[in-house]
């Protein structure tokens, strides 16, 4: 079945049917995650938290993918077969996210008892996505399956965000207490950017879904601010990476991640043309430049000090 009432897109997801800011709240973030992830992880690939971060920029980016897809298809069966991802994939951020954050705290592989407990977490997600509890119709009107969405289910995949969201603060928590005075800082900058990431992403795209399901809204077009919790991370990220080293990347390839940042940033002003977009990117780049700026001095003036 078609929704004859939209248009077909173009390039897989262009379409004039659809608010101008999901273009910049998703491809501009995906594109972000996915290069930090991968530059990170080419610049010191055995490290096992490089690869998590990957990972989880994967996972991410997987989400936004099949979102403007969601978003942009007119194709029921299509629609169909993507939405039940939804709550998988966010499942799997939640948990990884956890292992993430052990494997920084810890340096080292949760146990095989917290390997089970996120298998059993998981478990309910992979069994019951592709059942009528996750999903029971589809909407040819709207062109969408708010309506159809079983609340138990999306309240389970939301409850495991929460749990990630709690287990990640008892271990920073646990851990800063009786940290050093610079690794404290590390903890505060990656639970900060961490904690921001998971709230944001599940709170305000969870609200949308949700809205939309009970027909407050009329789309879930409020998700779209939910997407940036990513980028904030992605700033802290940088942050550890520069000044602390926390990735094992060397100082050249940090710099030139910064530069690579303001660069990608800046590019986006050749498909923006919303003033929302504008001012958004604008805000992004200036901050992300002072940042930047700020990092590279400080790694000037610290390698100074160790010569002299």
């Amino acid at each position: 079945m078609i929704c004859y009432l939209f248009h077909e897109p173009s390039y897989l997801f262009f379409t004039p049917d659809v608010p101008e800011l999901l273009y910049y709240s998703h491809i501009p973030v995906a594109i972000l995650s996915l290069f930090v992830g991968l530059f990170i992880f080419f610049n010191a690939r055995k490290i096992l938290l490089n690869k998590l971060l990957l990972f989880i920029s994967f996972l991410f980016s997987s989400w936004i993918f099949l979102n403007l897809i969601a978003w942009t298809n007119i194709h029921s069966d299509y629609l169909l077969f993507i939405w039940p991802f939804f709550g998988v994939i966010s499942a799997f951020i939640s948990i990884f996210s956890i292992y993430f954050i052990y494997v920084f705290l810890e340096e080292k592989e949760p146990s095989l008892k917290i390997k089970v407990s996120f298998f059993i977490l998981l478990a309910p997600v992979l069994i019951f996505a592709p059942t009528n509890l996750n999903l029971s119709g589809f909407n040819l009107t709207n062109c969408d399956a708010f309506g159809f969405e079983g609340l138990l289910f999306k309240f389970y995949y939301i409850l495991i965000g929460i749990i990630g969201m709690v287990w990640i603060a008892f271990l920073l928590f646990t851990h800063y207490r009786n940290a050093k005075t610079d690794f404290k800082k590390q903890i505060l900058l990656m639970g900060v950017g961490m904690e921001s990431f998971l709230f944001f992403f599940f709170t305000i795209t969870f609200l949308a879904s949700y809205l939309a399901g009970i027909g407050f809204f009329k789309d879930s077009r409020m998700e779209m601010y939910g997407l940036f919790g990513m980028a904030v991370f992605m700033v802290f990220i940088a942050i550890l990476m520069t000044k602390f080293k926390t990735f094992s990347v060397g100082l050249i390839a940090s710099n030139g991640l910064v530069i690579a940042l303001i660069v990608l940033i800046s590019s986006q002003y050749t498909f923006i043309s919303s003033k929302v977009g504008i001012t958004l990117t604008s805000i992004t780049l200036v901050l992300t430049s002072l940042t930047g700026i700020v990092l590279i001095r400080s790694e000037k003036r610290s390698l100074q000090r160790k010569a002299n």
